[in-house]
């Protein structure tokens, strides 16, 4: 008895393909990049570290008084436009954050010196991790991560204005650039108008 094997069946080369994109990557278990938006055929974004400390804050080459930042940077190498992405920051290899310093931020610059012309992106805390979306990136950008101390103060340190024009506006600051809405919760107490008066609200 003759027993005959089925002959494979070929299929044309232009029916076998495969879709196998690489969409997330990740750093010494500290920093992922994902969800990039624009990604397509031909375009890649890679990036790699200088070997740098992770485990202590830094003052030095950061964007103001109140900020630290790890010593680690990441260098960006876009090919194409792979459009803004997600970073996300595992903080448990990381030293407690200094305190009063209560918000990580994403530090992103073009030239690696982050003191100043650095975007800043707050991150928040989402899934154990802290993670800053729809970030835009350029071929070559450095990127490292800090803490801040937020603080609000008033432009002026006084000002004043006729009482019958209103409203009055005085303006406040924050000490940082934020890429998003900041909201700070204020209240008016004491003080008496000029001889004693209460004429003003």
């Amino acid at each position: 008895m003759i027993r005959r094997r089925p002959r494979p069946t070929l299929f044309p080369s232009t029916t076998l393909f495969r879709s196998n994109r690489h969409t997330a990557a990740q750093s010494d278990g500290i920093i992922t990049i994902s969800n990039a938006s624009g990604l397509g055929d031909g375009e890649f974004l890679l990036f790699g570290h200088d070997n740098q400390s992770y485990d202590n804050w830094l003052s030095s080459e950061v964007p103001g008084l109140l900020s630290r930042r790890i010593l680690r940077e990441w260098r960006l190498d876009e090919t194409g436009d792979v459009g803004p992405v997600t970073f996300s920051l595992d903080t448990s290899k990381l030293a407690n954050k200094p305190v009063g310093y209560s918000k990580y931020i994403l530090l992103i610059d073009a030239d690696g010196d982050f003191s100043s012309g650095a975007s800043i992106y707050p991150m928040s805390l989402i899934n154990g991790e802290y993670v800053a979306n729809n970030v835009p990136v350029i071929d070559g950008d450095f990127v490292t991560f800090g803490v801040i101390r937020p603080e609000v103060d008033f432009s002026l340190s006084s000002s004043n204005s006729q009482e019958s024009v209103t409203p009055v506006s005085i303006e406040v600051r924050l000490n940082y650039a934020m890429s998003e809405n900041f909201t700070v919760d204020y209240a008016v107490i004491g003080g008496t108008a000029t001889g004693g008066g209460i004429d003003y609200t």
